[in-house]
């Protein structure tokens, strides 16, 4: 006996629609080209990643008022907020969020104030498998 409920007529409008939720990432660099770059890329991920970009830290900032980010990959050098300024004010408004940072800085000092709001430092240049290895481990959790 199949009971009313069961049938798929009979599935509430959310049930049959469900479709699985997409993550959210956002890539912050001053570079246009680069954030271009990054959104092709990634374009064959769209089914399970929508990809935001800022071409500064305060753009990224106003960004995340309106929307939930699980991951934010930026890079460090920028004009006017830096990345490392950027991550320390994204630590603390969504510590949740994955931070990590794309850049070629190679200074002691910077990787280790980054060390403390980064969860993954990537040197550039950097092959594309590896940031999206990186992306795909970080959000599957």
């Amino acid at each position: 006996m199949v009971m009313a409920a069961e049938t798929p007529e009979k599935q509430s409008g959310a049930e049959a629609d469900a479709k699985p939720t997409k993550k959210r990432v956002l890539f912050v660099d001053d570079e246009k080209n680069v954030l271009i770059g990054f959104r092709m890329l990634l374009r064959p991920m769209r089914d399970v990643l929508e990809v935001d970009v800022a071409e500064n830290g305060r753009a990224a900032l106003k960004m995340m008022e309106t929307t939930r980010y699980e991951a934010m990959v930026t890079d460090i050098r920028m004009p006017d907020m830096d990345g490392a300024d950027l991550l320390d004010a994204v630590a603390g408004k969504c510590p949740e969020m994955v931070r990590i940072v794309l850049t070629g800085v190679e200074d002691d000092a910077l990787r280790k104030r980054l060390a403390k709001t980064a969860h993954l430092l990537l040197q550039k240049p950097c092959h594309f498998s590896e940031l999206k290895f990186a992306l795909e481990k970080v959000l599957d959790q």
